[in-house]
């Protein structure tokens, strides 16, 4: 629970520090260097650093040595991907060993749904009636543009009806 006191109580006071190591990335790994006295986990830092520089300024990293949300297959470090404006993760993964074997691995899982919230909708679809006797070539030229057309089927229809906000008359698109 990330709980200092509850940490030393637990005897665990020589991983008061991990709780501290925590936040940008460039402080969490100085942080972390300087308990590492004994050179454990400087692989492990080097390869964070390593990632970290090839993800340049595409993503804001942060640190916690201790986050682990309950990925106890994961086999050196787990990750949460969040996204500009939104509230909760986006994702979680991290590294794991491929069951059965010792290959090395790593994956994520995105929340689709939460993305889904905040992604770009797109524009309402432009819908245009073709009267009977239409240019052909005229309406495929307009869903080559990106509209979308409804030929006309039977005398008396009305266009709004059918969801279309333009009709084609003549050789123009009007509203």
């Amino acid at each position: 629970t990330k709980d200092a006191g509850g940490l030393r109580a637990a005897g665990g006071s020589a991983y008061l520090p991990l709780l501290y190591a925590t936040g940008p990335l460039e402080s969490a790994l100085a942080a972390l260097r300087e308990v590492d006295a004994g050179g454990a986990l400087k692989s492990r830092l080097d390869g964070l650093e390593a990632i970290a520089a090839a993800v340049g300024d595409a993503a804001t990293i942060t640190l916690d040595p201790t986050e682990r949300h309950g990925f106890e297959y994961q086999s050196w470090f787990g990750f949460t991907l969040y996204a500009e404006g939104l509230r909760r993760a986006a994702g979680r993964g991290g590294t794991y060993r491929i069951a059965g074997s010792e290959e090395p691995a790593t994956g994520f899982t995105l929340y689709l749904d939460r993305l889904a919230d905040i992604a770009p909708q797109p524009e309402a679809a432009r819908m245009v009636y073709l009267p009977a006797g239409h240019d052909r070539a005229l309406a495929a030229s307009l869903r080559f543009e990106g509209w979308r057309t409804l030929a006309q089927l039977a005398e008396g229809e009305d266009p709004r009806e059918l969801g279309c906000g333009y009709v084609l008359v003549g050789g123009e698109v009007r509203e």
